[in-house]
């Protein structure tokens, strides 16, 4: 009888040892199934901050760090990933169009919606597609190359990424090409030519035409090159 009474001791603590591990695996798991997953691997394309304020964007993830800016509610973020620190889940951020990266807590993010009420997933790769001259579309479009000319004509042909993600390359009829990019559905920035740096930059959007001006540069590019409809 006491041999039966140690071998049921040894086998209820080998059995709750067990059930430990089993907790411990599936707490695990719930652990990492709540921690949202880098773009790369499926996960949202970009965040939108849901704070009802502005929300802290600090250098490290820790509340404790230095800020690197601060971002209104419904500001737009690259998902550059996310991991849990002491028990809260961080991700690393990338504001556009100023590529401001740095931390902030996911309970403050919500994956942002394409006009369908979808979620976008997966990488921008239209800068690298139009890199590589893999267009999916071309069209004329209006265009002028220096302040004050009328307005002529030029070929405009467009990488698509979805969700209003897009790199377009503009030809001039004299050889001259500029590259404007676009992020979910806004022009952000173009590229710096012998003409000036890019960067100064206006953009104006009608619901049907996005009219840009860079550097001395004018566009007018319709809203269907971008998104495709």
């Amino acid at each position: 009888m006491r041999n039966l009474a140690i071998f049921t001791v040894i086998a209820l603590s080998v059995g709750t040892h067990y059930v430990a591990l089993a907790q411990n695996s599936s707490d695990k798991k719930a652990a990492v199934a709540d921690i949202p997953r880098v773009a790369a691997d499926g996960g949202p394309r970009r965040w939108q901050f849901i704070a009802n304020s502005e929300s802290t964007i600090y250098s490290e993830p820790s509340f404790g760090a230095p800020s690197k800016t601060t971002v209104d509610d419904d500001g737009i973020a690259v998902n550059l990933g996310c991991d849990r620190i002491n028990d809260k889940v961080w991700c690393h951020v990338e504001i556009t169009p100023e590529k401001v990266r740095g931390y902030i807590p996911a309970d403050l993010l919500t994956p942002v919606l394409t006009v369908d009420g979808t979620v976008l997933t997966g990488v921008n790769d239209s800068q690298l597609r139009a890199r590589k001259r893999d267009f999916d579309a071309q069209q004329q479009t209006p265009c002028a190359q220096e302040r004050g000319e009328p307005m002529g004509l030029c070929t405009a042909q467009v990488a698509r990424s979805g969700g209003g993600d897009a790199t377009v390359v503009v030809h001039f009829s004299n050889g001259f090409n500029r590259t404007l990019y676009f992020v979910n559905g806004e022009f952000i920035s173009a590229n710096a030519t012998m003409s000036g740096s890019g960067s100064d930059t206006n953009w104006q959007f009608n619901g049907q035409f996005h009219r840009i001006r860079v550097d001395d540069q004018q566009y007018e590019l319709s809203d269907q090159l971008i998104h495709g409809q």
